[in-house]
């Protein structure tokens, strides 16, 4: 950026301040007495520009006002790397209240930016470089001239590693803010393992606890069952065998009585065959005879003797039916026996077999039931060959009974008493799981961060390589450049520097032939290696990082030169492409007038300066 224009009130020594119409090109020089308040000019330009001075920062800047004075303001006019004209004004009162304005000088009322941040921001865009470049570069404080710092962020975005030590430092915070990550993470991973732990869950204890339940409801219900099975069968056994025994009684008489009906009505039937159809055969003809001797019945009453058999023959045919029906009776209570010997064998193999006991975790003198096995057995064997007594028969149901409900009622308290211990197992699997979870989540955050610090480590090594490049280059640069400039400054005495890392310097000497140690020259000498120095790195930031041509303001640059060294360092000043505008700052140069664009002079006594 050029300045085209400085107008200000009440700044500093100044009650008003105008510089108008400055050269674009060339040096222009300010000259005075001590306190005559040449200074004044550059603390305003770099207020216009950032709203701060090198002497004054934000929390101090109400010192800028005048003394005796309520406010102060600024306008600062330049042309911005595009060529466009604009104007900034400040103004701040003595209550630290502060206004900025940017304007396009083409059309003022056009207000681009309100406000003293949104203005240096956008005053910054223009122009490429904020308030730490400026002052490392292209402002000159009064009797100071020393090498830049290596670490200031002026010299590193000229070097070109600003952005990459910028994103060096991202990356640390990176690896830190992992770091943390992980401490946390490991700690999180610690304190829920103590929790899952002082919980006690055994592994499949839940699946066991419930596996049990399950068999404990199966066994009730089958218990139950055989009971209400049992029960039904004893007694469908007992309600049949008092019929059972009729039936026997009643199939024997059936029987007795068929023979008693069968064989008189047999004969009488053989007796009317024999009169009524073969009494003219001649072969049995006597037998007829003496059967109708014997029966005493005439020819026309042989029919009689049909009619007596056929009645006796059907007595006979229902005494068979009577004895069918015995026999059905006693078949299905054959049936009946068989169906109440299987259920009561099944429930005494299953009460035999001890599961119901084992599932309980009781022993058999718990139930309060006590059954001889062998008795049963000896019992079951008895009722097969129907020698079984019924008290004894009713006895053992009820005892097989009793014991299967006593069995199925233990089991459904048992798997009652169970529900509630599964629903606090399973609240503390579930808090179990959640944690386990949560500890996932953590693992997984410790693998993601040791993951990220490998990859942010190997990135910081990469960087750090880039960025000693850069460096090696930019010192390099810094040293060719200054080998240019150097003789001109010192009329040819000193020619070369070293510049390490850290930008010390060592110079060498045309006299000695060899490199001498900055500490070794003269103070004079100093500050004309310092001041080529400041100027090589100005160049090179107006090259890569500004906008456009760029001012340059050296305040008492030569302070403690000769005159020889002042005469060198004005002609080492002119040349500058990409400096064109070169604000100069001495107490008088009236020996050097022709070399100036502009020389402007300021009495000490005024409090106005008009040029």
């Amino acid at each position: 950026m050029i300045i085209t224009h400085l107008r200000a009130e009440n700044v500093l020594k100044y009650a008003r301040l105008q510089l108008d119409d400055l050269p674009r090109l060339g040096l222009i020089g300010i000259s005075g007495s001590n306190e005559s308040g040449k200074s004044t000019i550059g603390e305003t330009i770099c207020y216009a520009l950032f709203g701060r001075t090198f002497s004054l920062d934000e929390e101090h800047l109400t010192k800028i006002i005048r003394w005796g004075e309520h406010a102060c303001q600024v306008t600062l006019g330049f042309t911005a790397g595009d060529g466009t004209e604009y104007e900034v004004t400040r103004h701040i009162d003595k209550n630290l209240t502060q206004g900025a304005r940017l304007a396009k000088t083409s059309n003022p009322d056009d207000i681009l930016a309100r406000g003293n941040d949104t203005v240096s921001a956008m005053i910054q865009q223009l122009i490429g470089l904020g308030y730490p470049e400026y002052v490392e570069s292209f402002y000159l404080a009064q009797r100071e001239i020393s090498a830049p710092h290596p670490h200031s962020d002026a010299v590193k975005s000229i070097a070109g590693v600003l952005p990459l030590e910028q994103l060096r430092d991202e990356f640390q915070n990176e690896i830190e803010r992992h770091k943390g990550i992980m401490v946390e993470a490991d700690e999180n991973h610690i304190r829920l393992q103590g929790e899952i732990e002082a919980l006690g869950v055994v592994p499949g204890q839940l699946e066991e606890m419930q596996k049990r339940r399950g068999e404990l409801l199966e066994s009730t219900t089958k218990c139950q069952q055989q009971a209400i099975d049992l029960g039904q069968k004893s007694a469908a056994y007992l309600g049949e065998l008092e019929k059972y025994k009729q039936a026997i009684g009643a199939r024997f008489r059936s029987r007795l009585l068929q023979m008693a009906f069968l064989i008189p009505g047999s004969v009488a039937a053989i007796i009317w065959f024999v009169l009524a159809y073969l009494g003219q055969n001649d072969m049995v003809a006597g037998v007829a005879e003496q059967l109708q001797q014997a029966v005493k019945l005439g020819s026309d009453q042989y029919h009689y003797l049909a009619f007596a058999a056929a009645a006796l023959g059907l007595i006979a045919f229902i005494l068979w039916i009577r004895e069918m029906t015995a026999q059905y009776r006693i078949a299905h209570f054959s049936t009946v026996t068989s169906g109440y010997l299987e259920v009561l064998e099944q429930v005494q193999q299953h009460r035999a077999s001890g599961y119901d006991l084992a599932l309980l975790d009781i022993p058999a003198s718990a139930i309060g039931v006590e059954i001889d096995d062998a008795e049963a057995q000896n019992l079951r064997h008895q009722m097969a060959r129907q020698q079984a007594k019924v008290d004894k028969i009713r006895e053992a149901s009820e005892l097989e009974v009793t014991w299967l409900n006593e069995v199925s009622q233990a089991e459904s308290e048992l798997a009652a008493q169970m529900v509630e211990q599964i629903s606090k197992e399973e609240q503390r699997v579930n808090i179990v799981d959640s944690l386990r979870f949560e500890q996932g989540g953590h693992e997984q955050a410790l693998e993601h961060s040791n993951h990220q610090l490998k990859v942010l480590k190997q990135a910081i090594s990469l960087l750090d390589g880039a960025t000693e490049n850069l460096a090696t280059a930019f010192n390099r640069e810094v040293r060719e450049r200054t080998a240019q400039l150097l003789p001109m400054l010192t009329q040819g005495r000193y020619e070369h520097i070293k510049l390490d890392d850290n930008l010390n310097v060592e110079v060498l000497s045309t006299e000695k032939g060899d490199f001498m140690v900055f500490d070794e020259v003269s103070s004079g000498t100093q500050r004309q290696i310092l001041l080529s120095v400041r100027l090589v790195i100005s160049q090179a930031l107006t090259r890569d990082c500004v906008k456009g041509d760029q001012f340059l303001f050296l305040d008492e640059p030569f302070a403690f030169f000769d005159a020889e060294r002042t005469q060198a360092g004005l002609n080492g000043l002119t040349g500058f492409r990409q400096l064109p505008q070169i604000f100069v700052i001495a107490q008088e140069f009236a020996e050097h007038p022709q070399q100036f664009a502009m020389c402007i002079e300021i009495d000490r006594t005024a409090t106005e300066l008009i040029a």
